[in-house]
């Protein structure tokens, strides 16, 4: 009798603490939880908005990977697949807020939920158009919707952003890896690029959901090591999350110069998404700019000048100075 009730008391105290709401120290392969997220606090709504190629990739494949390390401090992580659901391209939080509504009331409800954490990196729309002006010509149009889906919500959203050259050149190889034929030259072509500063998107975030809301990531701040970067982004949730990133996997690598000359001679030839998405992999894996030389896309001539142009004002906004 004595050893049962010694056994219940043990299944107790283990009860009691797995459902507290601190939890000192443990540890795990994704990193070290220092301290537990204040049941004080209000709960709390966190939106990555993107934008694209600026470790968004890398952010959502750690939340996905780590699930039980965020959630005991309270996050609860919505998939960037179950996000698309919700936003598309920005058409439908449009045309369905109230989806993106009900998921959220219902992780909300969950006692052990603090925060509500999602990424999606098409919510500002797409970048360029062939009819509209500007970087992310329906950056304005999407915010004002989801801000309008969120206006009950203690929203905080994250835009991270990098600069106009480095964008143009990454996103370029983003269509590569998606299909595209286009050589560099051919697809910068097509846009206006003296009409592409981040000012009018950040502007558009900023308007829809207040200033004092809105983080401003530098994706420079990537060169410190992917750690550096998650720790500094989980610090835009919350600076009392206590929570150490050690996060190795590579996250949608880009390709070199010569994966880029080979995507070029092969994907004319390829019909489906599947052969599309096995040459992606394949190149990521045999010719990335982790191996050979990166691709040389912007004269340094024209990088020069774009960069006079745009980078005082970018430096502005990710100081979150203006």
């Amino acid at each position: 009798m004595g050893s049962m009730r010694k056994l219940k008391a043990l299944i107790n105290r283990s009860r009691s603490f797995l459902s507290s709401d601190a939890l000192s120290r443990s540890t795990t392969l994704a990193g070290v939880v220092t301290r537990s997220f204040s049941k004080n606090k209000p709960k709390r709504v966190v939106l990555h908005i993107g934008a694209h190629k600026t470790g968004t990739s890398l952010v959502q494949h750690y939340m996905r990977a780590n699930v039980p390390t965020v959630a005991a401090h309270g996050i609860s992580y919505i998939s960037r697949g179950d996000m698309n659901d919700y936003i598309g391209w920005g058409d439908k939080i449009i045309n369905s807020p109230d989806k993106l509504r009900r998921r959220l009331d219902k992780e909300l409800a969950a006692i052990t939920c603090r925060y509500i954490f999602m990424s999606h990196e098409n919510a500002i729309g797409r970048p360029f158009s062939d009819t509209m002006p500007g970087l992310y010509p329906h950056a304005r149009e999407n915010m004002e919707a989801l801000a309008s889906a969120l206006e009950n919500y203690n929203a905080t959203i994250i835009l991270s952003i990098r600069p106009e050259t480095g964008f143009l050149e990454s996103y370029y190889l983003q269509t590569i890896h998606q299909g595209g034929t286009q050589t560099f030259d051919q697809w910068v072509a097509a846009i206006d690029v003296e009409n592409i500063p981040w000012r009018p998107a950040v502007d558009a975030v900023r308007t829809a959901f207040s200033k004092q809301r809105v983080h401003v990531i530098d994706f420079r701040n990537i060169a410190r090591g992917q750690n550096a970067f998650l720790r500094d982004f989980i610090t835009c949730i919350d600076p009392d999350i206590k929570l150490q990133p050690h996060y190795t996997a590579a996250s949608n690598p880009s390709i070199s110069e010569k994966g880029l000359t080979l995507a070029l001679a092969v994907n004319p030839h390829l019909e489906t998404h599947a052969e599309r998405k096995s040459m992606r992999k394949y190149l990521q894996r045999r010719f990335s700019n982790k191996k050979y030389d990166r691709p040389k896309l912007l004269e340094d001539s024209v990088r020069a000048q774009l960069d006079l142009r745009y980078m005082p004002d970018y430096e502005k906004l990710v100081s979150q100075t203006a």
